[in-house]
């Protein structure tokens, strides 16, 4: 298809459309091939005026070898691109940003996805594909270099952890996480409308290990670069001027309200964090369903006398809308 036989397509199909033709382009395995049978060219002549030349019938066949190679690569190359834009048009919203792609940005890409052929691989890429289409700027070259890394196992881990991981009405992605030396500990400073989740917290990590997190794992998503394992790092929720405590977070495709009779609650939870590379792969994650850490959740919070309800979210697959009007954050450093 060419770009001027575009009529007919929705707006977000011919901005991919015209991505991916700027990304691959129509001349580069004519230009590869030209470019690798110029240099056996330019060896011959240069053996020929020492007195070598090219003799054997396997040394003369060599520009066809390389025509061969050279079409054989760039056909996987091409089935791997084809399985990457299928999958993101498939995950295109219903609207895009106006603003180009940046082209640096999209050479980058290429160069790296041509080569991906894992199935579940090509999926990442072709959702991240959409989101940059659907709004520039939204993922940054560390983090292609970084799902570049990846291996699959490696990228699977993180989807798992993503499954647990709240992002609050400020756009902040967290996972409860338990410091063992604060566990248990009372906090003699704290005011009395200032509720902790510490105790708590050992039975989210037992569901964590229940699904095959160990220490070893989240050492290696912070090597990685995915999460910022600060000790004692916390994030305290706060009412927002309702006459009663509200406070709205999200955990994959629904909405958590947790509320409480007394305005000035303030919850603190002991967190561990999504770099900002972790953070835009954490779009690309499609949740699925969690019970067992649903019912660990409303109980931790209904023991302190909150009420939680849960409520979906209607998106299109693939894509994350906005939970709230974003807050000021606010951070908690366990005293």
């Amino acid at each position: 298809m060419e770009i001027k036989d575009l009529a007919g397509l929705s707006e977000p199909v011919q901005k991919l459309i015209q991505t991916v033709a700027d990304g691959i382009g129509a001349v580069a395995y004519p230009w590869i091939v030209r470019r690798e049978a110029k240099a056996i060219a330019e060896a011959h002549e240069i053996l020929s005026e020492s007195g070598l030349a090219f003799t054997s019938a396997t040394m003369k066949s060599l520009p066809a070898q390389i025509a061969s190679r050279v079409a054989h690569q760039e056909a996987k190359r091409q089935r791997n691109l084809g399985q990457v834009v299928d999958a993101a048009q498939k995950a295109l919203p219903e609207n895009v940003s106006g603003d180009p792609v940046d082209s640096d940005w999209i050479n980058r890409f290429f160069a790296v996805a041509q080569e991906v052929s894992n199935e579940q691989m090509q999926q990442l890429w072709g959702r991240m594909l959409a989101g940059e289409v659907a709004r520039p700027g939204g993922f940054s070259l560390r983090t292609i270099d970084c799902l570049r890394n990846m291996s699959t196992a490696e990228a699977r881990l993180f989807s798992e952890l993503c499954e647990f991981t709240f992002e609050t009405n400020w756009g902040m992605p967290f996972l409860l996480f338990s410091d063992p030396s604060l566990s248990g500990m009372p906090r003699f400073d704290s005011p009395p409308n200032e509720l902790w989740l510490t105790d708590h917290i050992h039975k989210f990590m037992s569901l964590y290990v229940a699904r095959g997190f160990t220490d070893q794992s989240f050492r290696l998503l912070n090597e990685l670069g995915l999460i910022d394992a600060i000790m004692g790092d916390g994030i305290r929720l706060s009412g927002s001027g309702h006459p009663h405590f509200k406070h709205t977070m999200r955990l994959g495709d629904r909405l958590l309200t947790i509320e409480h009779p007394d305005p000035g609650l303030r919850i603190m939870l002991p967190v561990v964090r999504l770099s900002s590379v972790g953070r835009e792969l954490f779009q690309l994650h499609i949740p699925g369903l969690t019970p067992e850490f649903d019912t660990l959740l409303n109980q931790a919070l209904s023991t302190a006398g909150c009420t939680t309800r849960w409520q979906p979210i209607p998106t299109k697959t693939g894509t994350k809308q906005p939970i709230a009007k974003p807050e000021q954050e606010q951070k908690s450093q366990p005293s």
